[in-house]
């Protein structure tokens, strides 16, 4: 369920999609000691993958966990002064997961970063840490350091690989902000989980938790039912609709066109940064 969600707000829903249903038929991720793994899974990824990819992403630091519900965040150049409020606010309601973060490089942390998010082993919340490898360019086309707060137009590097012959795979599309390229992201780090956990997908920047975030969803009791639940967030549309943010408009009109924005701008925006199934 989450992937379609992926899939949207990257602006690329193609012809793959139809073999969806195939990558949640087992809620296992890759095992990496058998080749056929994905095969007798019936793992099919999907675009921009091609026939016998597989994703090689690992974690920093940290380790998933299969059956855990988990909140997603990509908080790549944050200080610690960003993520204390951060993590402790979900730390204070008793969670329990997963968290899960896209981090800078381990030599570009800010300083302290590295020691606080590896000192919650024994606190209850489990971090795991990805690092990520952006190649970015500037409004001119030439190559730069960092995605500029995810605006700048990026290609992630180093996200498959071929099972049989070996070597990286390169991404075939276009360089997308890493604000949009960030749930290339979150639907690889998914694969971690049962079909049946809870996954957010939140800002880490401008996030305080005062609540669990799954305290009060409902948990399915049929292990085999292979639909699930999906939650988009509103904002208040009496402030603010489409055609009245700039800001959200102008992700919107890069991603679909001017004229298919139309159709929908006296919409309430829905919050990419706010999403959980």
């Amino acid at each position: 369920f989450l992937l379609y969600a992926f899939l949207f707000f990257s602006g690329r829903l193609t012809e793959e999609t139809t073999a969806l249903d195939e990558i949640f038929s087992s809620g296992q991720p890759p095992d990496d000691n058998a080749k056929d793994t994905k095969k007798a899974q019936g793992i099919v990824y999907p675009y921009p993958a091609p026939d016998g990819a597989t994703p090689i992403m690992k974690p920093a630091f940290g380790a998933h966990r299969l059956h855990a519900d988990a909140v997603f965040a990509l908080a790549e150049g944050h200080d610690l002064q960003t993520f204390i409020p951060f993590v402790e606010s979900l730390k204070s309601t008793e969670f329990t997961g997963d968290l899960v973060l896209g981090i800078s490089a381990m030599d570009q942390l800010k300083p302290g970063v590295e020691q606080y998010l590896k000192s919650h082993d024994d606190d209850g919340i489990n971090v795991v840490a990805y690092t990520s490898t952006w190649i970015c360019h500037d409004g001119q086309g030439k190559i730069v350091q960092g995605a500029n707060s995810g605006i700048r137009p990026c290609k992630l590097v180093g996200m498959f690989a071929d099972e049989k012959k070996g070597g990286v795979i390169k991404d075939p599309r276009e360089a997308r902000p890493v604000a949009t390229a960030r749930y290339d992201l979150y639907w690889c780090w998914s694969l971690n989980y049962s079909k049946h956990s809870w996954i957010m997908l939140i800002d880490s920047r401008d996030t305080y938790f005062q609540l669990h975030p799954f305290v009060t969803v409902q948990r399915e009791s049929n292990p085999k039912r292979p639909d699930g639940l999906l939650y988009l967030f509103e904002e208040n549309a009496e402030v603010s609709r489409i055609k009245d943010s700039s800001y959200n408009r102008r992700w919107l009109n890069g991603a679909y066109g001017k004229e298919k924005v139309k159709s929908f701008s006296n919409k309430a925006i829905i919050c990419s940064g706010s999403t959980m199934g």
